[in-house]
């Protein structure tokens, strides 16, 4: 109605709209014994799903931030990842924080990383022809992993 008013449409606002505010839902996580039985799961399908499993658990990287995670993010030395960029229906932006933020590794990561590394782009997860993934591919590396632990897909 405002924007009405803006562009001249309407005269005024005739009535006062308020939205109701929505609480947001709280995540929810895997316990520990169910996540190791979604390692164990993602690490007998294949390494790819194995390291999305670790980024995500470990790492607590979203999915947009997995798939445009670089190479350069990556120090293996310092055991880091630097997080300062998302991929959004094949757009490359900002986190979803808007910040750059480190996260250390776990040696489980950090060792996965290392089997993982290859020279087909520049991004860290990518598609057998070196594309890089899309959030239907992740998401079917998840659901696959889950479906054989045991465990809830989807669950955050």
């Amino acid at each position: 109605m405002r924007q009405a008013v803006e562009w001249d449409l309407i005269e005024r606002v005739r009535c006062v709209i308020r939205l109701l505010p929505i609480p947001k839902p709280s995540a929810q996580f895997h316990d520990f014994e169910s996540f190791e039985r979604l390692v164990e799961a993602a690490g007998y399908l294949d390494r790819q799903a194995l390291l999305l499993v670790l980024l995500g658990g470990e790492g607590g990287l979203r999915c947009g931030e997995m798939m445009a995670l670089e190479w350069q993010d990556v120090d293996l030395e310092k055991r880091q990842v630097c997080v300062h960029r998302s991929e959004w229906k094949g757009h490359v932006t900002t986190t979803k924080g808007g910040r750059i933020r480190y996260v250390p590794l776990t040696a489980r990561l950090t060792t996965t990383l290392k089997l993982h590394r290859h020279l087909q782009s520049t991004r860290v997860l990518v598609q057998a022809d070196g594309t890089p993934l899309t959030q239907k591919i992740v998401q079917n590396h998840l659901r696959r992993a889950a479906r054989r632990a045991g465990v809830r897909p989807g669950v955050h």
